[in-house]
């Protein structure tokens, strides 16, 4: 059902369009603070699309089908969530080398990532980047934290660590039952 959720999604998403930008300076000045909650795209109609959770078995699958419809997507990784990162190498490295934007979601995926102190989140978040380093050869700019929590000591960590935080305005509501109907109705509502 999720892979079929993010089919939808992809969809909807294939007729969303890049904006360029005039040069790399305006890049960096419209690029938000690490520790700061990025929560929907900056301009109007854009939807960012991404992907919780993974690498999973069908991870491959989806980077050739955003592919063949020529969106991105940031893929939001973990480290052992669906088995260990390291067996899925090929799936992240394939995403990272089509041009998708990887991005951290911790090692463990703990549900209580929020109330966890600063060398626990620290070691999730400095696991999961030692992997990506090893597969794809880079740290991630971005991190979604798991359930989406961003109290207790997330912020001050990852603005000491110099991760963007993301989360989102938008959910398809896959990981819990949703149609793929119900998804499509959402983003919809939201513009999209």
């Amino acid at each position: 059902m999720l892979f079929i959720d993010s089919i939808v999604a992809l969809l909807l998403a294939t007729s969303a369009a890049a904006v360029p930008i005039s040069s790399p300076i305006e890049l960096i000045k419209r690029a938000p603070s690490p520790g700061v909650v990025i929560q929907k795209c900056a301009k109007p109609g854009i939807l960012a699309l991404a992907y919780d959770d993974g690498p999973y078995q069908y991870t491959s699958q989806l980077v050739d089908i955003l592919n063949a419809g020529g969106a991105k997507a940031t893929f939001f990784f973990t480290g052992t969530l669906y088995g260990c990162i390291y067996n899925q190498r090929a799936g992240v490295k394939k995403a990272f080398d089509s041009g998708h934007q990887i991005a951290s979601h911790t090692w463990t995926h703990p549900q209580n990532f929020g109330s966890l102190g600063q060398a626990p989140l620290t070691t999730e978040m400095q696991r999961l980047e030692q992997a990506l380093v090893n597969i794809v050869g880079k740290k991630p700019a971005y991190m979604r934290p798991p359930y989406l929590a961003t109290g207790g000591s997330v912020l001050p960590t990852m603005k000491t660590l110099g991760y963007k935080v993301i989360t989102n305005d938008v959910d398809s509501g896959d990981w819990n039952g949703q149609s793929a109907a119900q998804s499509q109705q959402k983003f919809q509502q939201a513009g999209a």
